[in-house]
């Protein structure tokens, strides 16, 4: 299952840090889970997931880029798709991370992902249980293509009614859109009870991931990992466990549950 996580503006509706919670939460549950980006100025994932905020030149021949030049010579395998340096895995294998584009041509990149972006990402989603998608902010063609082809659609707001009411008279259409309010802070005057009453396309699908310091610093650290592994079977009387019972509330809102299997 593919499930895209996306904003209207940028910087400000937390999609790339919902996308990271969510997608380890899951692989900490035993699923098996991807993430990718089609950002092209800033790689998000990297940071947060592996402590390196890399180099254009780093990706060259990684990631979505190798992904992007193997489809050229024919169908992605499961091969090409766990290759070492192509992804880099994670809790024993239970994520891959592939890393975004190091191409210097925005036109050509976009071009390009416009093109391969539906058998790249499919073949991806054949070896995993859930690929998560970090797409670009805005309403780029190459991104309203990435979500019309994902199953689910995760649209993420915040609490500033601009945004939202920008998000509003411009919205996703399609049948499988989902609302995260990231940083969510349950004392501000617009919590999600009145902010459906203000908007009642929210009063179905809609979620929340708490605001969380610690979390957002261990992003910032290269931590994200090691701090999901600590804190996701915290006590009620951790300052972590609103937060964490928050993302596992946003996995049940999309579909995801704790695998069966070992």
């Amino acid at each position: 299952m593919k499930i895209a996580f996306w904003s209207n503006v940028h910087g400000q509706t937390g999609s790339t840090s919902n996308a990271i919670a969510i997608s380890l939460m899951a692989a900490l549950e035993k699923q098996h889970v991807a993430l990718l980006q089609s950002h092209f100025t800033l790689n998000n994932l990297s940071q947060p997931l592996i402590g390196m905020d890399l180099s254009r030149d780093t990706f060259r021949d990684t990631g979505l880029d190798a992904l992007i030049r193997d489809l050229k010579s024919g169908p992605l395998s499961k091969e090409i798709v766990y290759t070492d340096g192509i992804s880099v895995p994670g809790l024993s294998r239970r994520y891959n991370l592939y890393i975004g584009t190091g191409k210097k041509n925005e036109a050509d990149y976009e071009r390009e992902l416009l093109l391969a972006h539906g058998p790249v990402f499919e073949a991806v989603a054949k070896c995993h249980d859930y690929v998560f998608l970090d797409v670009r902010s805005g309403y780029r063609e190459v991104s309203q293509s990435i979500l019309n082809s994902a199953d689910k659609v995760v649209v993420c707001l915040d609490q500033n009614t601009h945004v939202i009411d920008r998000y509003f008279r411009n919205p996703v259409d399609a049948e499988n859109v989902y609302y995260i309010i990231g940083n969510y802070d349950s004392d501000s005057k617009y919590n999600v009870a009145n902010l459906s009453k203000r908007y009642p396309q929210l009063k179905k699908r809609t979620g929340v991931i708490c605001h969380n310091s610690e979390y957002m610093d261990a992003q910032n650290d290269g931590q994200s990992v090691q701090f999901m592994l600590k804190n996701c079977q915290c006590p009620p009387e951790s300052n972590n466990y609103d937060f964490i019972r928050s993302v596992r509330s946003c996995m049940n809102l999309l579909g995801i549950n704790k695998a069966e299997r070992g």
